[in-house]
């Protein structure tokens, strides 16, 4: 069948304006998927969409667009935070924009050293860009403590030390949050990061245990996830003297729990003076703990040596009649063991020894 020409302008048209309506339906469920399509923001009429309550034309409704229920754009820029599980799980949170002046940080947090250099990028970084992620916390006794978020925490303090008024912090706020979940919370943060040291952990779990927030390092290893000997090996880096910590908290990222562990043994039969040095070397890449382990072992086997020294006996006879020993030792000491049976031959030699040394009654 032909058709005139009038006709084909006509299907060619239907057919462009289909195709136009198609695309146009797919850009609409691409964008309304990431959460930048008005169709998001649904109003009270049972779903319909914004344009439509308007009187506009309403385009074929498109599943892939729809948008997850517990994503409320309408209510928050991040949105709720939805458990999983029961809708009543402690893992609910809320966002909040709260004062700055407001929140404490974490009493029982992971992290116990913080770089200023970290902080001052930080810092940049949130006056150019904002607050990208928010910081966890909880409240307590009406204020909020962060679980989460200490250096950004520290970068809104440097930008606002000037003045504090207007100085806001986000948050993502979980109610209830025991002590135990505190800590974990930070530790897991800085754990994903890589960032979570040895010394660290030390200084944490030490608080930790003497607090009674887990009653014994079998609970504390269970968990961090980490073994019960690395738990314990991890808290005698806490036996370092206060000088070799001092070094250490400076660049705790170069002292893994290897090497600490290796120093505090060290610093046992070395001292404090020669255990900086080590340190030292440790903290300017020099030295590793196989090093370390060597020179540990170097000074015992020396002191072992030591101890082995043996004397040099001279023995005393009388006649044909053995009546003791004088010793010597490489290292200067002298003894002398005689028996002398008359009295009065011993009390002669005695004050004759004690004349010639000066020796007292």
């Amino acid at each position: 069948m032909k058709m005139n020409k009038a006709a084909l302008m006509q299907k060619a048209a239907t057919g462009a304006n289909q195709s136009i309506d198609l695309a146009e339906r797919m850009r609409q469920a691409g964008e309304a998927a990431r959460g930048t399509h008005p169709l998001e923001v649904l109003t009270s009429t049972g779903g319909v969409p914004a344009k439509a309550a308007q009187g506009e034309p309403t385009p074929a409704p498109d599943r892939t667009a729809q948008v997850p229920p517990e994503r409320d754009l309408g209510t928050t820029p991040y949105g709720s935070v939805t458990p999983a599980g029961d809708p009543d799980d402690k893992r609910r949170g809320r966002f909040e924009t709260v004062p700055l002046s407001l929140v404490d940080p974490n009493p029982y947090n992971a992290r116990q050293a913080y770089k200023p250099e970290r902080v001052l990028e930080m810092a940049a970084s949130l006056a150019k860009n904002g607050q990208d992620t928010p910081g966890t916390a909880t409240i307590r006794n009406g204020r909020y403590v962060l679980a989460a978020g200490h250096y950004r925490r520290l970068g809104l303090l440097h930008i606002h030390a000037a003045s504090m008024e207007k100085a806001t912090i986000d948050l993502i706020v979980k109610p209830n949050m025991s002590d135990r979940e505190l800590y974990e919370a930070s530790y897991r943060e800085n754990a994903e990061r890589q960032e979570q040291t040895s010394f660290d952990n030390a200084l944490a779990w030490k608080k930790l245990l003497e607090q009674g927030v887990y009653e014994n390092e079998t609970a504390l290893a269970k968990a961090v996830g980490m073994s019960l000997p690395n738990v314990n090996k991890t808290l005698a880096v806490l036996r370092l003297s206060p000088a070799v910590l001092t070094l250490v908290e400076s660049t705790p990222a170069k002292f893994a729990l290897g090497t600490l562990y290796e120093l505090a043994l060290f610093e046992e039969v070395a001292g404090t003076e020669k255990t900086v040095a080590i340190a030292t070397e440790v903290r300017d890449d020099r030295l590793g703990r196989y090093q370390i382990n060597e020179a540990r072992k170097q000074i015992v086997e020396q002191k072992t040596r030591k101890r082995k020294e043996r004397s040099r006996p001279y023995p005393i006879f009388v006649g044909n009649q053995y009546e003791g020993t004088l010793k010597e030792w490489p290292n200067g000491r002298v003894t002398l063991e005689v028996n002398i049976g008359d009295v009065s031959t011993r009390d002669t030699f005695v004050a004759s020894l004690r004349e010639k040394f000066g020796a007292k009654s």
